[in-house]
């Protein structure tokens, strides 16, 4: 009788919990499907599913001031040292846009200074900011540390416009 009572708590714990998960999972699917407009930052319409990235879409198409030969997006993607490209998007309250691009250089760029540091590889992280006017700016560049036991470090780098120009010239980027 206790043994069955049990199985019965145990069940109903788990139902109780795999509802609360598919519950919050579902609102969460609605709080971000709600869109910002590329022209309006408080707008409350629905996103089409085919652009999840609008503002990855609008960076990537521009042009830097002083970088003007390539779009950046076309920069970043012929750049022969990256082994993976990744973009992402994010927004605060204040109506700014943080569109977030990570490249991981190949691992055959390391020096045994960094492996003796336990770094297995390298990466570049360039952080463009789109204002509520629509302003697009490079705010920060930042060398990435993938160490050997799997955590990522993000570490600010002085001369960002220098790491831009190698990306551009397609010149390999030695930390």
């Amino acid at each position: 009788m206790k043994r069955r009572l049990l199985v019965s708590v145990i069940y109903i714990v788990m139902v109780c919990t795999s509802y609360g998960c598919s519950r919050e999972s579902g609102e969460a699917t609605k709080s971000a499907s709600k869109a910002m407009s590329p022209h309006s930052v408080n707008s409350d319409t629905q996103k089409p599913a085919s652009d999840v990235k609008t503002f990855v879409s609008i960076v990537s198409k521009q042009k830097l001031p002083g970088l003007d030969s390539k779009t950046i997006g076309a920069a970043f993607e012929e750049y022969r040292y990256f082994s993976s490209r990744e973009w992402n998007e994010t927004r605060n309250a204040s109506g700014k846009v943080y569109v977030d691009f990570k490249g991981l250089l190949a691992g055959n760029s390391l020096a045994l200074n960094s492996l003796k540091a336990g770094i297995a590889r390298h990466g570049v992280e360039v952080k463009f900011v789109v204002d509520s006017s629509g302003q697009m700016f490079v705010g920060m560049v930042s060398k990435i540390e993938v160490m050997t036991d799997g955590s990522m470090k993000l570490i600010p780098v002085e001369g960002a416009k220098k790491i831009m120009e190698q990306i551009y010239d397609n010149k390999e980027i030695i930390f």
